[in-house]
C-alpha cells in the first residue's frame, strides 16, 4: 500500500479533532466553527478533490451539517472565543446574518449592537432568537413589503421561502423573489452559497412539487 501523503495525514488529524468536538456539539460550537475555517482556509478538502461541504458529508457522521458549522465559522472569524462565550452561538449566527442583510459592519462587541425589532431599536443582549429572526426577515430583499402578485404566484413564493428556511435555516441569506413586470413575473434566486447550492435546488424542487399538489398543476 502506498505511503500516506502529508495532506492526507493532515486531513485525518482534522477529522479526528472534529469528531472529538462533536461529542458535545452545542458546547463546542465555536471550536467546530474554527475547525471548519481550518478545513476551508487550508484547502485540505480540495486536495482530496472535494468541496468542503462534500468532504464533511462523506467523512463526518451525525446531524451537525456543513451548513451549520460554516455559520459557526463566520462567528469564529469575526469574534475571539472570549466574546463568543458571552452569547449563545445561535444568536451570534443570526446577528451576523442580520448585519450582512443590512449591509452593516458587525460591532466589535455585540453588547453595543442595536437591532431594529418591530420598528424599535433593541440592544442585542436583550434580543431573543425570535427577535433576531424577525429582524433578519425584515432586512431581506422583499421582507418588509412583498411584491404585489396574484394569489398563485404569491403562494408559490411563500412555499419556496418556507422550503428554503426549512432546509437552510432561519438565518439563511438565500432568497427566492418574484417581481411582476407587465404581463410577466420574474423569479430570482439570490445569495445561494456554493457550499449549499444542492440544498437550494432541492428546496425549489420541493416547492414546485408542493405547489403542484395544492393547485393540481
Amino acid at each position: 500500500m502506498g505511503k500516506k501523503t502529508v495532506a492526507s495525514d493532515d486531513v485525518e488529524q482534522l477529522r479526528q479533532e472534529i469528531l472529538k468536538a462533536l461529542d458535545d456539539a452545542e458546547r463546542n460550537a465555536y471550536a467546530l466553527g474554527a475547525l471548519w475555517n481550518r478545513l476551508v482556509d487550508t484547502s485540505l478538502a480540495h486536495r482530496q478533490r472535494q468541496s468542503p461541504r462534500a468532504w464533511w458529508a462523506a467523512n463526518i457522521p451525525g446531524t451537525v451539517t456543513a451548513m451549520t458549522v460554516s455559520r459557526y465559522g463566520r462567528v469564529a472569524k469575526q469574534y475571539p472565543v472570549e466574546v463568543a462565550a458571552k452569547y449563545h452561538m445561535t444568536l451570534l449566527v443570526l446577528y451576523l446574518a442580520y448585519c450582512r442583510a443590512a449591509g452593516a459592519a458587525p460591532a466589535a462587541d455585540p453588547a453595543t449592537a442595536v437591532i431594529s425589532v418591530g420598528g424599535k431599536d433593541k440592544p442585542f443582549p436583550q434580543c431573543s432568537k425570535e427577535d433576531l429572526q424577525a429582524a433578519l426577515q425584515k432586512k431581506k430583499p422583499g421582507g418588509a413589503s412583498a411584491p404585489k402578485l396574484d394569489p398563485l404566484h404569491a403562494r408559490f413564493v411563500e412555499i419556496a421561502t418556507g422550503k428554503l428556511v426549512h432546509l437552510l435555516g432561519a438565518d439563511t441569506e438565500t432568497q427566492f423573489l418574484a417581481v411582476k413586470e407587465g404581463e410577466y413575473v420574474t423569479y430570482s434566486l439570490l445569495h445561494a452559497p456554493d457550499d449549499s447550492f444542492p440544498e437550494v435546488i432541492d428546496a425549489i424542487k420541493e416547492a414546485i412539487q408542493a405547489f403542484q399538489g395544492e393547485t393540481g398543476g
